[in-house]
């Protein structure tokens, strides 16, 4: 994955930047989601880690 660098993102029309903020809002509610759900499923008191990517 390739990160945008600044010079682009001042390229960018205002609208762009703006579904690229929800885009990414929108990620990290996700992940948030996915790791709350996973550690609700896993075991009490397990010592081992919670994996969200196999879910």
């Amino acid at each position: 994955v390739q990160v945008l660098a600044p010079r682009v993102l001042g390229k960018l029309p205002r609208d762009a930047k703006n579904m690229l903020s929800m885009a990414t809002g929108a990620g990290a509610i996700y992940l948030l989601y996915r790791t709350i759900q996973a550690g609700l499923n896993s075991p009490a008191f397990s010592m081992e880690p919670v994996s969200i990517a196999s879910e």
